[in-house]
C-alpha cells in the first residue's frame, strides 16, 4: 500500500508541480517506489546476514541495486532538505534501535518476540517510502525544473519585453 501511495504521490509531482509529461512521470514515480521497496530490503537482507536472516542471492542484491539507480533518473527533481536529512536520521536509529533488541523477525517461533518484529518492519517500509516522497515533495523554484522537458518556454522569453 505504501508503494502505490508514493507512486501515485510522485506521479502527481513530477506531472503538475515539475510539467514533466505522463510517460516521464510514470518512470520517475515506479523509479521512487521500486528504490524504497529495494532501500528497506537491501538492509534488511545485509544486516541479516549476520543474524541468519539475510539469504538474497547475488542476483538479487543486483536487482534491488537496479531499482535504486532506476531512481536517480529523477535526481534533478529531489530537494534534500533539513526534513529530509532529520528522517534519514531517524530511519537509522530505528535500524539501530531494531538490532539493539537482537533484530527478532516476524516469522520467529516466540510470539513476543514475532510483535516486536512487526513493530520495527512495518514503519521501517513506510519510513523508505517517506524517505524517498519527502525528496520530491518540495515545488521547484520559480521558472525552474520541468520546463524543458514539457516544452513549455520561459515566460519571460515569449514575452517581446526588453
Amino acid at each position: 500500500m505504501s508503494g502505490l501511495a508514493l507512486f501515485a504521490f510522485s506521479l502527481l509531482q513530477f506531472r503538475l508541480r515539475y510539467r514533466v509529461d505522463y510517460v516521464r512521470s510514470a518512470v520517475y514515480a515506479l523509479g521512487l517506489a521500486l528504490a524504497a521497496t529495494s532501500l528497506f530490503e537491501i538492509i534488511y537482507q545485509n544486516v541479516g546476514a549476520g543474524q541468519g536472516v539475510g539469504n538474497q542471492s547475488i542476483a538479487g542484491q543486483v536487482i534491488n541495486l537496479s531499482s535504486i539507480v532506476m531512481a536517480f533518473a529523477s535526481l534533478r527533481f529531489w530537494h534534500p532538505s533539513r526534513v529530509v536529512l532529520l528522517a534519514l536520521v531517524l530511519y537509522l536509529c530505528v535500524w539501530m534501535l531494531w538490532l539493539s533488541v537482537g533484530y527478532p523477525q516476524i516469522y520467529d517461533t516466540d510470539s513476543h518476540r514475532a510483535i516486536i518484529a512487526l513493530e520495527f518492519n512495518a514503519p521501517l517500509k513506510a519510513g523508505s517510502f517517506a524517505l524517498f516522497g519527502l525528496l520530491v515533495s518540495r515545488p521547484p523554484a520559480h521558472g525552474s525544473l520541468g520546463r524543458a522537458e514539457s516544452g513549455c518556454p520561459d515566460a519571460s522569453e515569449g514575452s517581446g519585453r526588453s
